[in-house]
């Protein structure tokens, strides 16, 4: 950021607040604190007969290297709606029964991915716009050293490993941490008689 909103003030300082693990920046001119909110992305791990929907990247970063599909949201759009245009978008495909999977946090990327988890619509898929192929993967045989993302990793690895976990456990994972939180110790547990 160059040029702050409030005033047009070219000036911009870098603060970081009392007890806060992100930079904030700060306008030399009026004073105003400016945040950098993490980019939401919504990807979809569409299954179809125990395979899972990949497509191979035609756009940087990752061109040639497999993904699920996925992408950023836009503004006032429904995170799972998302998922559902992406997955038409990169792959021609329509995804029912979107269920919430995982989020991961990248504060390196400053991205928050959202995966969502749903069936497939007749098996059908073809290439999009931002794909050279797509293709439905068994388990066993997914392109582990293809991958483009590392979210798209966790997030197979996760599906792959742990597809049948109670859905009560937890769908948040951060996946890299700059600076890992500090975290105030719960009080101790009083024994109740």
């Amino acid at each position: 950021m160059k040029y702050c909103s409030e005033c047009g003030s070219q000036f911009i300082s870098t603060a970081i607040p009392a007890r806060s693990p992100a930079q904030r920046l700060v306008c030399a001119g009026c004073g105003t604190t400016h945040f950098r909110s993490p980019k939401l992305v919504a990807c979809c791990i569409a299954e179809w007969q125990g395979q899972v929907l990949l497509c191979r990247r035609t756009i940087e970063p990752g061109a040639g290297l497999w993904t699920l599909p996925g992408g950023y949201v836009e503004a006032s759009e429904p995170i799972q709606l998302a998922a559902a245009r992406e997955a038409r978008e990169e792959a021609c495909a329509t995804v029912d029964d979107l269920q919430l999977f995982r989020v991961y946090n990248l504060p390196k990327f400053n991205e928050v991915i959202a995966v969502f988890r749903g069936t497939l619509r007749d098996g059908r898929c073809a290439v999009g716009e931002e794909s050279s192929a797509v293709t439905l993967f068994p388990k066993r045989d997914l392109p582990w050293d293809q991958l483009a993302f590392e979210s798209t990793r966790a997030a197979l690895h996760d599906y792959a490993t742990r597809r049948w976990q109670s859905t009560y456990a937890s769908p948040v994972e951060d996946l890299v941490w700059l600076q890992p939180p500090k975290l105030r110790a719960p009080p101790p547990l009083r024994r109740v008689r």
